[in-house]
């Protein structure tokens, strides 16, 4: 260990990383070589560290099946030699037209509640638009759309 003087004339020791201090409670700490003792240095818990890993995001329905408006529903992108991890599908009552469907969704334009009965998917961004919007922004007065389109994308590909 060697000395160095400091302004009152005392002598200060100098620690290496292997040496230790005792703290004002008798706990002996380990003074790292940037002399920062490990007490004082923050740690990561359990918590920070599982708050740091992000999952990735579930792809929406949207994105595995595609609605046609008559209760026809298509599967997106089946590959036979990956896993595909398609979202399981459960019959239940849907609250838009009281009617035992598969697909419950929220539509993109208006947020109505829609199934594969009455909702239909984008042809440019795959997004579930309700029956209503379709008439609504269709392409003829009183028809149903053939190539159904969001109100985002009819603003860019209209």
């Amino acid at each position: 260990m060697s000395d160095v003087q400091v302004a009152n004339g005392s002598p200060l020791p100098i620690q290496n990383s292997n040496t230790a201090n005792t703290n004002g409670n008798g706990n002996t700490n380990a003074i790292p070589s940037n002399g920062v003792p490990t007490n004082a240095i923050p740690t990561n818990t359990a918590s920070d560290a599982a708050a740091s890993i992000t999952t990735p995001a579930t792809p929406s329905l949207c994105d595995h099946y595609q609605l046609l408006g008559n209760g026809t529903i298509h599967l997106r992108g089946i590959q036979p030699d990956v896993n595909n991890h398609v979202p399981n599908l459960e019959r239940r009552k849907s609250s838009c037209c009281q009617r035992h469907t598969l697909i419950h969704d929220t539509c993109a334009n208006c947020d109505m509640e829609l199934c594969e009965e009455c909702g239909y998917s984008c042809v440019e961004c795959a997004q579930f638009i309700c029956r209503f919007c379709v008439l609504m922004f269709g392409n003829g007065p009183q028809e149903e759309a053939e190539e159904p389109l969001c109100e985002r994308c009819q603003m860019f590909f209209a």
